[in-house]
C-alpha cells in the first residue's frame, strides 16, 4: 500500500443466467465481501461490476454460451479499470468459479 493514497476495492463477479426460478449473481456475493472488508479496514468500495460473458469452462459446449480465456478476461478488466484510478492504491476482488479454474482469481488476489 502507498502511504497517503486511499485504498479502493473493485468487486467483480459473473452474472449467471439460471432462469426466473433462481436469479443469481456472483457479483452480489463479491460486493458483500468487499463491503465487509471495507467496513473493517476503512477503505472504499467501487460500484460492483458484473461480468456478463460466462467464463465457466463447463459451459463451453452448451448452445448459445460465449466463453473466454479467464486469464485474459481478468487482465483486461484490471487494466481498463486501473488505468482510470489515478491517486488510488487499488485492490481487486474477482470471482470465477473455483471448480472450473483456480488460477485466475488466485493469481489476481496473490498479485495484490
Amino acid at each position: 500500500m502507498s502511504p497517503g493514497k486511499p485504498v479502493i476495492t473493485l468487486p467483480f463477479g459473473s452474472q449467471e443466467e439460471q432462469g426466473r426460478h433462481a436469479p443469481m449473481g456472483d457479483f452480489m456475493l463479491m460486493e458483500a465481501i468487499a463491503l465487509k472488508v471495507a467496513e473493517a479496514s476503512g477503505t472504499i468500495v467501487a460500484q460492483r461490476m458484473p461480468v456478463t460473458v460466462p467464463l465457466d469452462c463447463h459451459e463451453v459446449n452448451d448452445d448459445g454460451v460465449l466463453s473466454g480465456d479467464p486469464q485474459l478476461a481478468t487482465a483486461q478488466k484490471s487494466e481498463r479499470i486501473f488505468y482510470h484510478l489515478v491517486g488510488f492504491c487499488s485492490r481487486f476482488v474477482d470471482h470465477i468459479h473455483a471448480f472450473n479454474m483456480r488460477s485466475p482469481s488466485h493469481q489476481t488476489q496473490k498479485a495484490i
